[in-house]
């Protein structure tokens, strides 16, 4: 869900926000469980989440949850990463909503980006595979990878940071971390009880083809990450001419929590790269290889101080982690450090463009929902130049 969004609007002062509140009661739009309303988009009648609530400090806000391709152009099969855009749609869908409900204008005119907080993102990145077959490959690698990585340090009591839920070859795998979640699936078709919208059948055959090819990568991004690296702010999000592309930002946390720059080894190192380590170096990496904890090494249990020196240094020169059973580090699929990079990602090609989430849509329907709600300010223009600071490929 490239560029699904959760954002706070500011600056809006309690009395105003119980207006809305108010107004939002007497709709008739349906209730959210657990708070909140349902409203929905203009321009495809997807829904998304809006509701009062409060920030740090206990100041009111306006929140909303939207999932901005299926708003917007109704999937979200093929998609860039707009997190500008993304913030400027929730903008107009709200400023639309509460027009059509009654609000006043002087309450709508401080629905505005400069007032908005962006409290999660969700960065999708896509990788082409040359059949469904190989991406699915690809979904089950990565999630192996994921598993034993982390769920074998993981505390037996504590809940694995990394599981699986659907098929056996079809699923969905998800990757907990305290700032972040990652996601990992393939597309096979319409997801049940989804929202999705084409022009015809022919159509949506033609992308959901095109989609389970794809490996996707998603990373939620919560409120503390985003703050901790100044990525609170949509413009944050715009490119600067000579700056890092902001969207590099998702990718090198994946790349980390993968540790796929790390390269690990998958074969045994040949005996003359052993030969370059130390005789007690040498020792320790035999009782790794024979199936024993390096921990509990004569000399190094009981020394953890003298384990994670040691560690670091078989890491370093071998690409051989002890604190992963060597049996289950050959397993790694190396080939995933070289497919899942930035430069790599997917790129939506020219004739498919008119039904996915990219740069020539957004422009196009930015402009025409900005129209749909009768109150205007200058702000609001939106020309060419602006757009394309928006932008995820360089």
């Amino acid at each position: 869900m490239s560029d699904s969004v959760e954002i706070a609007i500011k600056n809006i002062c309690r009395t105003d926000l119980n207006k809305i509140s108010e107004a939002l009661k007497s709709s008739g739009l349906s209730l959210v469980p657990g708070g909140g309303f349902f409203a929905l988009s203009p321009l495809t009648e997807a829904q998304y989440v809006v509701k009062i609530g409060n920030v740090k400090g206990g100041d009111g806000c306006l929140l909303a949850s939207v999932n901005v391709p299926a708003c917007t152009v109704g999937n979200n099969v093929l998609i860039q990463n707009r997190v500008w855009s993304a913030c400027q749609f929730v903008v107009e869908m709200l400023r639309y909503q509460l027009t059509s409900i009654g609000v006043k204008s002087s309450i709508i005119n401080k629905i505005k980006l400069q007032n908005v907080v962006v409290t999660a993102v969700t960065l999708t990145y896509l990788f082409r595979f040359e059949s469904h077959k190989e991406a699915l490959r690809a979904l089950s690698d990565l999630s192996l990878n994921g598993e034993l990585l982390w769920n074998l340090s993981c505390n037996p009591k504590k809940e694995k940071p990394v599981y699986r839920v659907g098929g056996s070859e079809n699923f969905t795998a998800y990757f907990r971390s305290r700032m972040f979640k990652i996601s990992a699936y393939v597309k096979s078709g319409p997801t049940p009880r989804s929202f999705s919208k084409f022009p015809d059948a022919n159509v949506e055959e033609i992308i959901y083809a095109e989609g389970e090819k794809i490996l996707r990568v998603e990373i939620k991004c919560f409120a503390a990450l985003l703050a901790k690296n100044n990525y609170s702010s949509p413009s944050a999000w715009k490119k600067v001419a000579g700056a890092k592309n902001p969207y590099r930002f998702g990718m090198e946390l994946i790349r980390e929590y993968f540790r796929l720059d790390e390269r690990l080894r998958e074969r045994l190192p040949k005996q003359r790269d052993i030969a370059t380590l130390s005789a007690l170096d040498r020792d320790v990496l035999e009782w790794h290889f024979s199936g024993n904890d390096a921990r509990q090494y004569p000399g190094l249990a009981g020394n953890p101080k003298k384990h994670s020196a040691l560690k670091g240094r078989i890491l370093s020169a071998l690409r051989i982690d002890l604190s992963i059973p060597w049996l289950m580090q050959k397993r790694i699929r190396g080939y995933l450090s070289d497919k899942l990079t930035f430069s790599n990602r997917y790129r939506v090609p020219d004739a498919l463009q008119d039904y996915s989430f990219c740069q020539k849509q957004v422009r196009a329907l930015l402009r025409h929902l900005v129209k749909l709600t009768p109150v205007q300010e200058s702000n609001r223009s939106l020309d060419n130049e602006e757009l394309d600071f928006d932008i995820e490929f360089e």
